[in-house]
């Protein structure tokens, strides 16, 4: 079986692929002995071969999940995978799964490239997931409330979006900590629990947030010695790294979302409306950014992209955060 997950929304992409890894090993896999993760950027030939012919020595049945293959700059691997997965086909192979993650093709493919891209993208359960609009991620944040029990108005999904910027990844991570605040709260199972607006101001941008602009003015103002310590603060205190990465990323996004608006001749009190950014996190943006230029800005942003990239990747993201601090500062 060939899944192929492509598109800009790497989030949905990557909950997928854990739904399906999930279900593999509780149907098939309980020690996950026969699941293989494989960077595709780096597989070479033989690689390739082995896992497409190899069989786990605990399970009849296999899952390899190939991700960001199409960076992959030797050209021979393009052609062969393309006739391993025909092949694949014809025999009707259903008892190994293998699973396509990619972002796109990638800037002037190649002719073997286009051959392979066309391909999965005919196979019976490709699947685009493009990025969605705002109203779509107010409606996905609900959803995902109400999954777990949970009620919001479509106002406190707004919010929580907003100061965010549509960032998945870091709502993601948001929800979980909203929710298990909010359940410790509940003096009994038949509660009815619901979060507010005032929740998520008071919850989303109370003490984290705070250190998190604490951190980002240091980085600012190239304060090695202070940005340091707190980052490490956020480490030891259980901050996840990626969770860390995505309101550093989610704040310098705003910053110079901020300061290309001032720069402009943007009056500072349409930059909320303009921006469609949440009033409070507007005010603490303007007072920020005057420690701002704009390149320095683009080039942070560029610098933590690639990292949260990497990161998604499987790469270490304290070390790529603390190279780029000791770098920028």
């Amino acid at each position: 079986m060939i899944i192929f997950l492509f598109g800009s929304d790497t989030f949905r992409a990557n909950k997928k692929i854990k739904q399906l890894k999930d279900k593999f090993v509780k149907k098939f896999d309980p020690n996950s002995d026969a699941i293989s993760v494989l960077d595709g950027e780096k597989t070479d030939i033989d690689t390739l071969n082995s896992f497409f012919y190899s069989q786990s020595l605990f399970t009849s049945r296999r899952m390899v999940i190939l991700n960001n293959f199409f960076c992959n700059k030797n050209e021979t691997v393009f052609k062969l995978a393309l006739e391993l997965l025909k092949k694949t086909e014809t025999e009707k192979d259903d008892d190994n799964i293998i699973i396509w993650q990619e972002e796109a093709i990638g800037k002037h493919p190649t002719k073997a490239k286009k051959e392979l891209w066309a391909f999965l993208k005919k196979t019976k359960f490709a699947e685009e997931l493009k990025e969605l609009s705002e109203p779509q991620i107010n409606n996905w944040i609900k959803e995902e409330f109400k999954k777990r029990g949970i009620a919001v108005s479509m106002s406190t999904a707004s919010l929580l979006n907003s100061m965010f910027d549509s960032d998945m990844w870091a709502i993601d991570n948001e929800i979980d900590k909203l929710i298990h605040f909010k359940k410790g709260q509940v003096k009994t199972s038949k509660e009815n629990i619901e979060i507010s607006t005032n929740d998520v101001n008071v919850l989303t941008t109370g003490s984290f947030n705070e250190k998190i602009f604490a951190l980002t003015d240091a980085i600012g103002v190239r304060n090695k010695k202070l940005t340091l310590k707190l980052f490490t603060e956020q480490l030891n205190v259980g901050t996840a790294s990626e969770q860390i990465l995505s309101m550093i990323l989610w704040q310098f996004k705003n910053l110079l979302r901020v300061r290309q608006a001032l720069d402009i001749g943007t009056n500072p009190g349409q930059i909320a409306s303009q921006l469609k950014i949440h009033p409070f996190v507007a005010q603490k943006n303007i007072n920020q950014v005057r420690g701002y230029n704009l390149e320095f800005l683009k080039r942070v942003v560029n610098h933590l992209v690639l990292i949260q990239r990497k990161a998604r990747q499987g790469e270490d993201t304290v070390n790529s955060l603390s190279l780029l601090m000791l770098k920028i500062l």
